[in-house]
């Protein structure tokens, strides 16, 4: 019975995961409690904002420094900017 609780919890740690790597929600403000209790993720906010930013003024190989070390948790916009900046330059 662990066993198929355990799974049934990673499934939806994995499903949780993949929505939130969907969303929009590091352009919201954080809280120093969210900061504390999850410094990865905050960690990752700020990287994608500072991708956003990049983007948004031209500069491909900023993007392309910045967003490429987190490219493999499957932030959309990270995957997106690294599309287009690839393609830009």
């Amino acid at each position: 019975m662990a066993s198929h609780n355990k799974l049934t919890a990673d499934s939806y740690l994995t499903a949780v995961t993949v929505k939130q790597n969907q969303t929009d929600e590091y352009l919201y403000g954080m809280t120093e409690a969210y900061i504390k209790n999850f410094p990865q993720f905050a960690s990752d906010a700020i990287v994608r904002l500072r991708t956003d930013c990049w983007l948004q003024l031209g500069n491909y190989n900023k993007v392309i420094a910045i967003a490429t070390p987190i490219a493999h948790k499957g932030y959309r916009n990270i995957t997106d900017a690294l599309q287009l900046a690839n393609t830009a330059r």
